[in-house]
């Protein structure tokens, strides 16, 4: 993976975020999914999705510098998905 590839998944990945697009969150996030959100707990790719489509979570903005993910990117049959990931709080100030 390369990181042109990287930024372009980043990109997409963020651009259904702030639109609330779970048919492309869908198949971006791999089925197996394990993240950890800043309180520790573990979320999964069925409770991510039902968030958005139930207008629990919403994105109305990315802000550099108020967490930072990490995330894993595997091949699944032939497509590049979220394995995993962890984010965490960087300025306490936005909490």
């Amino acid at each position: 993976m390369t990181h042109a590839v990287i930024a372009a998944l980043e990109a997409e990945l963020r651009a259904a975020q702030l639109a609330g697009d779970v048919p492309t969150l869908d198949r971006l996030i791999s089925d197996d999914l394990q993240f950890t959100g800043p309180d520790g707990a573990f979320a999964t790719k069925a409770g991510d999705l039902a968030a958005y489509r139930d207008g629990v979570m919403r994105v109305t903005e990315h802000q550099p510098g108020i967490a930072r993910y990490t995330r894993v990117w595997a091949r699944e049959s032939g497509e590049w998905r979220i394995v995993a990931g962890t984010v965490s709080v960087t300025n306490s100030d936005h909490t």
